[in-house]
């Protein structure tokens, strides 16, 4: 996964020459992703076992800081969040990820690219992909993709075998997209939230305007809630 890493760092310095000439912000941090995001949409697949193609049509970038400037309190590896877990209690922080990991949580899977010397935490979810066999292109549209990011965890495994190897991944470039174009909308099931009673919520929505709100709000386990604007997802057109 090297040449996915490399993609990846381009983030970094992407970042490091917006805070060089202007302010920070949520909207920066997706124009400092968005590069990435298109050479890993529209460049490549994830071989799998040198057997099956994860072909990835969107992904979500979720990004923190711990010193406080960004705070994206959906976003499962954090101090924010990690708090009560026991190896932040004996270390009083939670130790950064090696660069290029993968995050495996209930919302599917992550590849990590933090930075322990910037302080910030930066990942980005799988959303939406499909599996191909090694002799199918990239081209091939007998095959629907998979809107569901948590079904990615059995697809791994499963087209990891039969073998008695462990998971092999590689990122492999293909150009088969490389006229496509990308485009960025809200984080799915991702809500806004507020800092209230000493700690972040999911900010409810108004039930007497939801018509009225449109898109801006979203139903997650019988309740309603305004949606995070942050234009943090990347899907390919």
């Amino acid at each position: 996964m090297e040449e996915l890493k490399s993609i990846l760092r381009h983030f970094d310095v992407n970042r490091s020459e917006f805070i060089a000439k202007s302010t920070i912000s949520e909207e920066v941090i997706g124009k400092c992703f968005k590069p990435c995001a298109k050479d890993i949409l529209c460049g490549g697949y994830i071989l799998v076992n040198g057997m099956f193609k994860i072909d990835i049509r969107s992904i979500e970038l979720y990004y923190h800081e711990e010193d406080g400037g960004i705070i994206d309190p959906i976003m499962y590896h954090t101090n924010l969040n990690m708090k009560n877990s026991t190896i932040f209690k004996r270390m009083n922080e939670l130790p950064y990820f090696e660069f290029g990991s993968l995050n495996l949580h209930t919302s599917g899977i992550d590849v990590t690219f933090e930075n322990p010397d910037e302080h910030y935490r930066a990942s980005f979810l799988i959303r939406e992909y499909r599996i191909l066999t090694i002799d199918q292109d990239l081209s091939n549209t007998d095959v629907p993709f998979d809107k569901h990011s948590t079904h990615l965890f059995d697809d791994m495994l499963y087209f990891g075998v039969p073998t008695d190897r462990p998971l092999n991944l590689k990122w492999c470039k293909d150009d088969s997209y490389k006229d496509c174009e990308i485009e960025e909308l809200p984080r799915i099931n991702v809500a806004q939230y507020v800092f209230t009673n000493g700690k972040y919520e999911k900010e409810p929505a108004d039930e007497n305007k939801l018509k009225e709100l449109g898109d801006e709000v979203f139903k997650y386990s019988g309740k309603w809630y305004l949606k995070c604007q942050r234009m943090w997802q990347f899907r390919r057109k």
